[in-house]
């Protein structure tokens, strides 16, 4: 009954630790895409800006149009900036909620298998046992009652 149970909580162990492992996966991959974009923005930012620096006396309209347009991409870089921080600290707790049900899964895993060795000690000692009992009751016994 004890292994049944211990089967059982070896088998949710495993489970969990699958979710979690596709959970995180999925979370690098957020992380990932969400740092590529933030890349792309930040090199976005910096050609304009090169462009802006490069013409000819830009015009009064042309400067201002820049101000809103830096203005915007500088806080659209702060929000995903925050945003890649929450990801990434999501990410950390994935890991750890993914090792804890790793370590988990492997204790569990390591008491089955100790179970599993107690039991066959226990089982070989009473074979022994039984065999001693056998040899001693053919011991006690006449010659006659040996040879039937």
């Amino acid at each position: 009954m004890a292994k049944d149970k211990l089967e059982t909580l070896r088998k949710l162990a495993a489970r969990r630790q699958l979710a979690l492992g596709i959970e995180l996966q999925k979370l690098r991959a957020q992380r990932v895409e969400q740092e590529a974009q933030a890349q792309s923005l930040q090199e976005m930012l910096g050609a304009y800006r090169n462009e802006a620096q490069d013409s000819p006396s830009p015009h009064a309209s042309q400067l201002a149009m820049f101000s809103r347009f830096y203005a915007r991409v500088t806080q659209t870089l702060s929000s995903h900036d925050t945003h890649l921080q929450r990801l990434r600290e999501a990410e950390h707790n994935g890991e750890l909620s993914f090792h804890e049900a790793y370590r988990d899964h492997q204790a569990i895993s390591r008491l089955q298998q100790k179970r599993a060795q107690q039991q066959a000690l226990t089982l070989k000692r009473k074979e022994r046992r039984s065999d001693g009992a056998r040899r001693w009751s053919m011991l006690n016994r006449t010659d006659e009652e040996r040879k039937n």
